[in-house]
């Protein structure tokens, strides 16, 4: 799963890399962003591509807890996501994500990036009296980084970036081309602090590569 993600980037570098407007009271660059946090996002809701921001997580209509991700092979047949499949599929603009591998003592965390700076995660959203949502879309992790995490964002490029947003497809999120997507990025890890284990923890700090065992 992806729990944790960063957007490094100030709004007008982002909107810059998408190609939208940057609307007013745009987050500045958050380096450690969890769920229920807001985040920008990118939709294409039939007048062009825009940024928005949302709240991470679909709220479970039966329980408590969100869907902070929604996988890939079955984001088209499980009912909570089938219709954002079809009709709202968004991009999550990110700089890395970070997931973690379990030590004798702990929680090792580990951030995740590539040689772009800013890349599209595949996402979904939906709107309701609450307000915006997201979820972001995983696939089986690529082998250079299987061993931290068995799952891992699906990253698109940006070929695939109007294809995805096309509100007039409802058949994008089927194609297995967009499984191969993530397989053109080059991914290295690093492992970095424990501090980044605290959901209110910021700063770019969070980012630096740990040496040595804490």
């Amino acid at each position: 799963m992806c729990g944790r993600f960063a957007i490094g980037a100030d709004p007008e570098e982002i909107g810059f890399r998408f190609d939208v407007e940057v609307p007013e009271l745009t987050p500045a660059p958050r380096w450690n962003i969890a769920p229920t946090d807001s985040a920008p996002i990118i939709l294409n809701e039939g007048d062009g591509r825009r940024m928005l921001s949302a709240k991470w997580g679909f709220p479970f209509p039966s329980r408590k807890g969100l869907a902070i991700n929604a996988r890939v092979e079955s984001v088209t047949s499980k009912w909570m996501f089938r219709s954002a499949a079809m009709w709202n599929r968004c991009l999550i603009p990110a700089t890395g994500w970070y997931e973690w591998t379990q030590s004798r003592d702990g929680k090792d965390p580990h951030h995740i990036n590539t040689t772009e700076r800013i890349i599209a995660l595949a996402g979904l959203w939906e709107s309701d009296e609450h307000g915006r949502r997201f979820t972001i879309i995983t696939r089986p992790a690529i082998e250079s980084i299987a061993d931290i995490h068995n799952r891992m964002p699906l990253v698109i490029t940006e070929s695939e970036w109007d294809s995805w947003l096309n509100p007039n497809d409802s058949t994008a999120a089927s194609r297995s081309e967009l499984m191969d997507s993530s397989q053109s990025f080059t991914f290295s890890s690093r492992r970095v602090g424990r501090e980044v284990n605290r959901a209110t923890a910021e700063g770019v700090h969070l980012q630096q590569r740990l040496d040595s065992p804490e």
